[in-house]
């Protein structure tokens, strides 16, 4: 397990655990506990000082954020998620540029205020406020959407976000389902079409390999590229391998496996390689893409390890392979 799943291990279960212990709750919905509140004030997971999970807090005093904007909407939070990004700012992951952006932002209230900061990307809820030039959504909907890094994330009782950023949640997915998938499916989508400069030509036909295809980006990449016509090879633990194959890629390779590489080997080359665990070595997997076909190496890995790949740069110019980092949410995601 690598050190970003462990983060949000511990994360989800000193969450979960103090709900449980105070609250009742078994999700990551904050409206159920034994606190009475004025109709201003609300319950939300904060986090006082960059570090470990020691400070993390559910605090009972909060200000309950208001509608500042034609664009906002105020979203009463059933369903939240835990994303690679909340277990990296807990430990002050990427502070000064989010600070920068909080001031630019000019924003009202305690938006532009890092500490104490709530975490939380995505989520679902009902809507029970709104600005006046919303119009995709309505007061009373059950909407599923997305908070921006730099504001006071979806961890709490109610939430603010631009109305682009939510829509009408599907009725066939449950609120704890809705709520895990923006996120990933945004980092994963923009990665492949955009990154991968896929996103004005067709990738149909194009074969294409998912390191690390078992988390979230992964299982939201496969699909997608499944349902783009891709001939789709990832890798996993063992543990994970069921669970890929019921994606339908066509050819799941257990990394643990020590013949793991030369089966690899056999698959052939590819057009795209996506490394979804944000941990691979581009160096590692260079000979598997296809050559003099302007194939690609996405990775997770954050910006910051631009340093570390000067060699394979040169190298994959004059092989006509690109290698692309694509920043979101932390180096292990």
């Amino acid at each position: 397990m690598s050190l970003g799943r462990k983060a949000i291990k511990q994360l989800s279960s000193r969450i979960t655990g103090f709900s449980s212990r105070h609250a009742s709750a078994s999700n990551l919905s904050l409206n159920e506990h034994p606190f009475a509140h004025p109709e201003n004030i609300m319950s939300a997971w904060r986090v006082s000082s960059y570090g470990s999970l020691d400070k993390l807090s559910l605090c009972n005093d909060v200000s309950k954020p208001v509608i500042s904007k034609p664009r906002d909407v105020l979203v009463k939070v059933r369903a939240a998620s835990l994303n690679p990004l909340d277990a990296a700012m807990l430990g002050g992951y990427g502070q000064v540029l989010l600070d920068a952006m909080r001031s630019v932002e000019g924003c009202v209230q305690d938006r532009k205020i890092s500490l104490p900061l709530t975490l939380g990307r995505d989520f679902c809820g009902e809507v029970v406020a709104k600005g006046c030039d919303v119009r995709n959504v309505r007061v009373g909907d059950t909407v599923y959407g997305v908070v921006v890094p730099h504001l006071p994330g979806s961890h709490a009782d109610f939430v603010i976000t631009d109305s682009c950023l939510v829509s009408r949640k599907p009725e066939h997915l449950s609120d704890e389902e809705a709520s895990s998938i923006f996120y990933t499916a945004l980092t994963a989508w923009s990665a492949l079409k955009v990154t991968g400069d896929i996103i004005l030509t067709s990738p149909k036909g194009l074969r294409a390999l998912v390191i690390g295809g078992s988390g979230g980006v992964g299982t939201l990449a496969i699909q997608l590229l499944k349902n783009w016509g891709v001939e789709v090879t990832t890798t996993c633990a063992t543990d994970a391998v069921p669970l890929l194959e019921s994606l339908n890629a066509d050819i799941v390779i257990d990394y643990k496996k020590p013949d793991a590489l030369k089966d690899l080997e056999i698959v052939g080359k590819f057009d795209i390689i996506l490394d979804a665990s944000g941990t691979a070595s581009p160096n590692m997997y260079l000979g598997f893409l296809r050559e003099w076909r302007n194939a690609k190496f996405i990775t997770l890995k954050s910006p910051c390890s631009l340093t570390q790949t000067n060699s394979v740069w040169s190298e994959g110019w004059l092989r006509t392979h690109w290698i692309l980092l694509w920043p979101t949410s932390s180096p292990e995601l």
